[in-house]
């Protein structure tokens, strides 16, 4: 392996062990600080597919946590139809435009987050109150360009994450359900790049050089997700994110 190749394995790991704690967050890491080193339209396939394993473990383990009634009536039938479209779009999109509109997408997301956490602590009635007034279709329409996204980047997680802001559900149930959204669309995705000849042999062969490190960074995720300040921890990938996502501008 080569330093662009070892930089790309510390990559996976760090961005790994936030999903394993959180339930979101490796592939728009991984997405985010790869791109600096390799065109997106190379990574996606190959996030996808690690993310399978990571998918595996998460619903082997908590599949009684799953909420399949949010599950399934609410965020799949959105977020699938949104993959749809994004996938279908991401052929038509060069790679600089991607990184571009990809790091504006994050920058977004993540000062919205780390403005909702400010406001939390302050005001945290009104937070709940603004939530709670959100219209369905509004949640409905955030869901669907959630799907979008993860059909560019493989990275739905910032806008499913925000339109399911104030359900309140525990971080375990949270944590479970995204990881079963994840593992179905990332299915859905792998089918579709290897019908258009994204996924290829040469993929498939560089998924095994990472297994280990994805068992590593399950393992380190897990321990993270029983014993880290989740406020703290969540301050921290934002911020991360705020800066990786900037540097794709340039």
């Amino acid at each position: 392996m080569n330093e662009k190749d070892l930089a790309l394995a510390a990559i996976i790991f760090f961005s790994f062990t936030v999903e394993a704690a959180s339930g979101f967050g490796s592939i728009v890491l991984a997405v985010t600080l790869g791109s600096l080193l390799f065109p997106i339209k190379t990574m996606v396939p190959l996030l996808a597919a690690l993310n399978l394993f990571l998918g595996c473990y998460i619903l082997t383990r908590y599949f009684r946590r799953v909420d399949w009634r949010l599950l399934t009536h609410r965020i799949l039938p959105f977020m699938v139809m949104g993959t749809a479209v994004g996938a279908a779009l991401s052929v038509h999109l060069a790679n600089r435009g991607l990184k571009i509109l990809f790091g504006a997408l994050v920058v977004l997301f993540s000062l919205t987050q780390l403005y909702r956490i400010v406001l939390i602590r302050l005001r945290p009635e009104k937070t709940t109150a603004q939530t709670n007034t959100r219209p369905e279709w509004l949640t409905s329409l955030l869901m669907g360009l959630a799907g979008v996204t993860h059909g560019l980047y493989a990275s739905g997680g910032p806008l499913l994450v925000y339109s399911l802001a104030g359900l309140n559900r525990e971080k375990q149930v949270f944590r479970a359900t995204l990881s079963a959204v994840w593992f179905v669309l990332n299915c859905i995705l792998i089918l579709y790049f290897a019908n258009v000849g994204q996924f290829t042999a040469e993929t498939a062969r560089t998924i095994l050089y990472f297994i280990p490190v994805i068992a590593v960074a399950i393992f380190s995720g897990e321990w993270l997700h029983h014993r880290i300040n989740e406020v703290h921890f969540k301050t921290f990938v934002y911020g991360l994110l705020i800066v990786a996502g900037s540097a794709l501008f340039f």
